[in-house]
């Protein structure tokens, strides 16, 4: 299907990150010496809903160009309620984790604009979907400072080909905090005008990949230092495990980010 090219998926992603920033702006603008931990809360909470509402209607836009340019003759996207109460407990929560204010209710705005627009593609792409306009799928690409997780996730091509693998998940893709990836819906990779980085996303990926397999086979064994480091990762996260912070259980995926991180050491 014909996709928005290279340069208009930067655009977009230039567009969201000017949006974050307007929310941040907004926000220090209602900061001042001796606030209570109440008013800040209160202060953010406004401000994320605020924004919230124009990350919505952005990933609306965004939405509709990828349906239009895709031909599945979809409606124009619906913009999900914004859930008021849940942004005012997330940052109840922020005020509790410590750090400083203004920076840990800066990454919590910014997060939440970014969730804003990822939640409307996503409900509108299980819309129609599920009206049989389309196959629910969408490429991840990466528009900034990409991370092993991300590279190793844009690597993989279009998500959800399948029903079955539609109906998996719908949260489109594990993205974490500050990621800047950008969905682009209905589309592949390949197709992508311009997106010339996917082959070497690839080289990356599978070349890391490769390693673990070679590795867990006696093969060729790590680097100590790369061992060392699985090895830590892995105490981490058996760690979370057991102490109820996490039942999903440990990943080749997981492996093999920490491989292209300490092969690519600029990677985070």
């Amino acid at each position: 299907m014909p996709a928005p090219n290279y340069e208009q998926i930067q655009s977009f992603g230039h567009v969201t990150d000017q949006l974050k920033q307007a929310a941040i702006d907004e926000f220090m603008e209602y900061v001042y010496e001796g606030m209570t931990v109440d008013e800040v809360v209160d202060a953010a909470t406004q401000v994320a809903m605020k924004f919230s509402y124009l990350g919505e209607e952005l990933g609306a836009q965004w939405y509709d160009l990828c349906a239009e340019l895709a031909g599945i003759g979809a409606d124009e996207a619906y913009l999900p309620d914004v859930d008021d109460a849940g942004i005012r407990e997330r940052a109840n929560t922020v005020a509790k984790s410590g750090g400083d204010v203004k920076s840990v209710f800066n990454e919590f705005l910014s997060n939440q604009i970014q969730e804003s627009i990822r939640r409307t593609g996503t409900a509108n792409l299980w819309r129609d979907y599920e009206r049989g306009l389309a196959p629910g799928k969408w490429a991840r690409v990466p528009v900034g400072d990409t991370c092993a997780w991300c590279l190793m996730l844009a690597s993989q091509g279009a998500w959800y080909l399948t029903e079955k693998s539609a109906k998996t998940s719908r949260h489109g893709g594990d993205y974490h905090r500050n990621c800047d990836c950008v969905a682009v819906y209905f589309a592949d990779p390949e197709e992508i005008d311009g997106y010339a980085k996917l082959k070497r996303y690839k080289e990356i990926y599978y070349d890391a990949d490769d390693e673990r397999i070679a590795n867990a086979r006696g093969i060729e064994e790590y680097p100590e230092e790369l061992a060392e480091r699985v090895r830590q990762a892995k105490a981490e996260h058996r760690a979370k495990v057991d102490a109820g912070l996490t039942d999903v259980p440990w990943q080749n995926a997981n492996e093999t980010a920490i491989v292209m991180r300490y092969r690519h050491p600029g990677m985070h």
